[in-house]
């Protein structure tokens, strides 16, 4: 059974595995880091350089014949210290998650077990201003429907190809004229007068709070395929949030 005692760098990746040990390694100065610290720098660089090993606690258990409590310890500590997670594999994971999501009115419940992956999220929410619910088990990742719809616009400029990402209003002035048009989608959230003088973001948030989380769904699921958000995993996350309508 593969496990850590035959450990080999994934083939092409060798030279970013050790500039990435020698980094942080000598970052502060030769011989400063403690043993535990230098077990949590391997830790981390074989999770950022080898996508083989399976995502479970489980899983990395296993592999490294240590404790599943010491797995979730070490990745809380390399979420906080260690770029190892990016946006990409965050957003692929919360995908993954949608498929276990249930609705908890007023908000959308999604089990995120990896506390790498959340403190991601987290972080993300923090820096655009969106709330999450704050839970004693923190493998409830909660929001209500009108945050997760910023959220996916955060996403969505987030993984913008564009030489400047848009701004999230920005985002939504793109789309709102044919939007506008939409009065299908716009009666799900009561909506009756689109119009820039409110904002538009405001006006959808708005409307969002005011209906059960089912119908902000429907109404989420409505952009599929008109084109407004173009990104593929938001797109993803969109078609797995229908499914539980």
């Amino acid at each position: 059974m593969k496990n850590i005692t035959n450990y080999k760098v994934v083939e092409g990746k060798e030279r970013e595995f050790v500039d990435f040990i020698t980094h942080y390694l000598f970052k502060q100065g030769f011989g400063v880091l403690s043993k535990s610290e230098i077990d949590l720098l391997f830790f981390a660089s074989i999770l950022k350089f080898d996508d083989t090993l399976g995502k479970s606690d489980y899983e990395l258990s296993k592999y490294f014949q240590i404790s599943q409590a010491r797995i979730r310890a070490l990745k809380e500590k390399l979420s906080v210290k260690y770029e190892v997670i990016d946006l990409p594999t965050a957003i692929d994971h919360f995908q993954d998650k949608l498929e276990f999501a249930r609705i908890d009115e007023p908000f959308i419940e999604i089990p995120i077990n990896d506390i790498a992956v959340r403190n991601a999220l987290v972080s993300l929410l923090d820096e655009n201003n969106i709330l999450i619910k704050s839970e004693l088990n923190p493998k409830n990742f909660k929001l209500r429907i009108e945050d997760l719809f910023e959220l996916l616009l955060v996403f969505e400029r987030k993984l913008s190809k564009e030489e400047k990402a848009p701004s999230n209003e920005d985002l939504i002035k793109s789309f709102a004229l044919s939007l506008g048009q939409r009065n299908d989608l716009l009666e799900k959230l009561k909506i009756i007068d689109f119009s820039e003088k409110d904002g538009y973001l405001k006006l959808l948030k708005d409307g969002l709070k005011k209906v059960p989380v089912s119908m902000g769904i429907e109404f989420l699921a409505g952009l599929i395929p008109g084109g407004y958000l173009v990104s593929a995993p938001v797109k993803l996350i969109l078609d797995r949030l229908s499914s539980k309508i």
